[in-house]
C-alpha cells in the first residue's frame, strides 16, 4: 500500500473545497507580510539613526549624572 503524503492526507479532507483552501493559505500569506512590513520599516529607521551617529556606537556616549542636593 502506498504511503500518501501528509499535504495529499490534508487536502483529502478539503474535498470539493480545494479551491478554498489554497486561497486561504494565499491570504494568510499576504496578511502575515502585510503584518510584518511596518517592523521592517522600524527596524530600517532604527539602523539608519544607529549608523548616523557615532556617539551611540563608539561608547563616548554618557548620560549626565544625577546630583541629588540634600538640605540639611
Amino acid at each position: 500500500m502506498k504511503k500518501h503524503s501528509t499535504l495529499s492526507r490534508f487536502m483529502s479532507y478539503a474535498g470539493g473545497y480545494k479551491i478554498l483552501t489554497y486561497l486561504s493559505w494565499a491570504l494568510s500569506a499576504m496578511s502575515a507580510l502585510l503584518a510584518l512590513v511596518p517592523f521592517w520599516y522600524i527596524w530600517r529607521i532604527i539602523h539608519d539613526i544607529l549608523e548616523v551617529s557615532p556617539l551611540i556606537i563608539s561608547g563616548d556616549f554618557y548620560p549626565p549624572p544625577i546630583v541629588i542636593k540634600i538640605k540639611l
